[in-house]
């Protein structure tokens, strides 16, 4: 399964992505709203 985390908080963001990764997760993080939309869409939206 693919997560994306949406943390202003480095620290955090680091954190939570480490964590699920180590469960086995697939984990984008970003921290403004225009790459979360980014990441989020598939190439052909963009």
């Amino acid at each position: 399964m693919k997560l994306l985390i949406v943390e202003d908080e480095k620290r955090m963001a680091q954190a939570l992505t480490e964590i699920l990764r180590l469960e086995k997760y697939e984990v984008d993080a970003a921290s403004t709203g225009c790459r979360e939309w980014i990441i989020s869409k598939p190439i052909s939206m963009i």
